[in-house]
């Protein structure tokens, strides 16, 4: 924990880290949060086109090589199987701390750094609450102009993307009722998850995601509204923004078109016309962007 809190204070001195921190509220188990983040391997496959460097045909085995291993955790670097070193280090610290560390030289041979950290804790049984924060000494100049509740949503459809499964293994283990490390047999390739993976699986692709039908009115714990939007004052704040200015563009609108309809000159009749067009244009990106904070992400599924 020391070696956490050492990296969360020194991590800002860095010259041109930015970061940015999150709260989220999980439908698992955090042993099944923490087994979850600790497995890069899974992302090409359940990140699919939805995030830029995941294609799950570029799904591969990593290779990891440890050099610290105690009671309290283990430390060491990954990074691909063909890689020819290993730029990633990554530290556990029981019973719920994460850190995911990268160094490497850019093109104009200045270091740059990119860090993770986690803190996993549990928040009653099969619940947990996973509090993040992702930061780097260098990012796309456009990120400076995209406001922060944006990438919360990205973290939200990050964590979506693995919910069916997720949420599946912990009714095992809470159907079970026996630690977690007792339902995984530990082979010598991999962990596998001692339960029937491949029909869970299956059965989490054929239906919706979990939350995925949840409102602010229909309280599902599953929903990214209840697990994160409720708990972020930037969130919440920017949802109370779009409901506001999606009801004023209606109105405005309205009375626009209501303009439209007693002006009897043409130039002025259009004029109001395509100002109502305008704010109903404006009423659209609300309620999308509305949408966007109160409903899971659900994967198109492709069969083969």
């Amino acid at each position: 924990m020391l070696k956490f809190l050492s990296q969360l204070v020194s991590e800002p001195m860095r010259p041109g880290f930015k970061d940015s921190s999150a709260v989220h509220e999980l439908p698992y188990d955090h042993s099944i949060l923490l087994e979850n983040l600790m497995d890069p391997a899974h992302i090409p496959i359940s990140r699919d086109r939805t995030d830029l460097s995941a294609k799950r045909e570029n799904a591969q085995p990593l290779r990891c090589e440890l050099n610290e291993r105690t009671d309290r955790g283990f430390a060491g670097w990954w990074g691909g199987g063909d890689a020819e070193t290993l730029p990633n280090f990554l530290r556990f610290e029981a019973p719920c701390v994460l850190s995911n560390n990268r160094e490497f030289i850019d093109e104009k041979g200045v270091k740059q750094y990119f860090s993770g950290l986690f803190l996993c804790r549990p928040t009653g049984q099969g619940k947990s609450m996973l509090i993040v924060r992702f930061g780097g000494t260098t990012r796309p100049q456009i990120a400076n102009w995209i406001p922060e509740w944006f990438f919360h949503q990205r973290e939200c459809t990050v964590f979506e993307q693995d919910m069916g499964f997720l949420s599946s293994q912990n009714e095992v283990l809470m159907k079970e009722k026996v630690p977690t490390k007792k339902l995984y047999l530990n082979l010598r390739s991999s962990d596998t998850w001692h339960a029937p993976a491949g029909l869970v699986a299956g059965a989490s692709s054929s239906f919706p995601a979990k939350g995925g039908t949840g409102t602010t009115h229909a309280p599902n714990l599953a929903n990214r509204y209840f697990r994160h939007v409720i708990h972020c004052k930037g969130c919440s704040g920017a949802l109370k923004a779009f409901n506001v200015w999606k009801k004023a563009l209606s109105a405005i609108s309205l009375a626009l078109t209501v303009f439209a309809i007693l002006v009897s000159g043409k130039q002025g009749k259009a004029a109001l016309l395509v100002s109502a067009s305008l704010c109903l244009a404006g009423v659209y990106t609300c309620s999308t962007l509305i949408k966007m904070s109160t409903t899971n992400f659900i994967r198109a599924h492709r069969r083969f």
